[in-house]
């Protein structure tokens, strides 16, 4: 049996999930470049994305798309989901939400599970 790890953030739309998922993504940016940092909250990761962006620094690892992350509203994230198993060859998904709100990650989590007919 395959298991693919992704990292999946669901809200109710694409750009409430790629809001929270900032904090995710300044925090691995910065582990790529040898510097471990707690997760930070949404304001500060928006901005240091933000001038990341506007300014960046040569020769450091640059703020990027990761191939293995899943961003977005229920529908997006199901249909991303399904196409990394396949792409995989992967018979189960394990998923990991990675935010700064521990109520979003709770939300996202549920509302993952009802796009996939899991809950009760």
């Amino acid at each position: 049996e395959l298991i693919v790890v992704l990292w999946v953030l669901c809200a109710e739309t694409d750009e409430e999930a790629e809001r929270l998922a900032s904090s995710g993504i300044m925090a691995f940016t910065l582990l790529r470049r040898g510097q471990l940092v707690t997760v930070p909250p949404v304001e500060k990761a928006l901005q240091f994305i933000r001038e990341e962006r506007a300014q960046p620094a040569p020769g450091v690892f640059p703020v990027q798309a990761d191939r293995r992350r899943i961003l977005g509203s229920p529908a997006r994230v199901r249909e991303g989901i399904e196409a990394a198993v396949r792409e995989y060859g992967a018979s189960e998904a394990m998923l990991v939400t990675i935010t700064y709100e521990h109520e979003a990650r709770r939300r996202s989590y549920e509302l993952i599970a009802k796009a996939f007919g899991l809950t009760s």
